[in-house]
């Protein structure tokens, strides 16, 4: 019954366009689904239970709400990995650039809107801060297919041997060496 209720719902938000009024009452993890939410606690390092509070008590999907949120956790993530690069506390500094970073990307989430691409360019940004710090174990990939630049970072564990990868995702496979 309960899931029919919450499938009515869905329906009639997206009839009336109240999903923002809804969510103002609900927090808009009533909206996302249980994916969502453990898809982000895992890349960011953080606890379902944490995460989930974080979606709950954001209460709009609207750009500037929806943006401004995730990003105020981001940036108190990453000021807490600057006091630990400032120590020289890699690995510590790393964790908390990775909290920064997901809920960079869930403000960048879903669209392309200037604010929304601000944000995911925050995200790309901080990442790519990380990777002289990694025993340059990392090689940025950049691939044209289609007349569409690809950006991609893969993880080399010893770069004294040849290596061959694959490029996968739902609208191609490419061998590259």
């Amino acid at each position: 019954m309960l899931s029919f209720l919450k499938g009515l719902t869905y329906l009639l938000c997206n009839l009336t366009g109240a999903t923002n009024l809804v969510a103002k009452f609900t927090g808009v993890r009533f909206f996302l689904p249980q994916l969502f939410l453990l898809r982000y606690a895992n890349f960011a390092g953080l606890s379902a239970i944490d995460m989930e509070k974080k979606l709950t008590n954001c209460n709009s999907f609207e750009e500037n709400s929806w943006c401004n949120y995730w990003g105020a956790f981001a940036e108190q993530y990453e000021n807490n990995a600057q006091s630990f690069l400032a120590k020289d506390d890699i690995e510590s500094a790393w964790k908390e650039r990775k909290k920064a970073i997901a809920l960079y990307s869930v403000g960048a989430f879903p669209g392309t809107t200037p604010l929304r691409l601000s944000l995911h360019a925050k995200a790309k940004s901080l990442f790519e801060q990380m990777l002289p710090l990694w025993d340059n174990r990392w090689e940025k990939v950049e691939l044209t297919i289609e007349q569409e630049d690809i950006t991609g970072y893969i993880f080399i564990p010893d770069k004294s041997k040849k290596i061959t990868g694959y490029v996968v995702n739902q609208w191609f496979r490419r061998h590259i060496s």
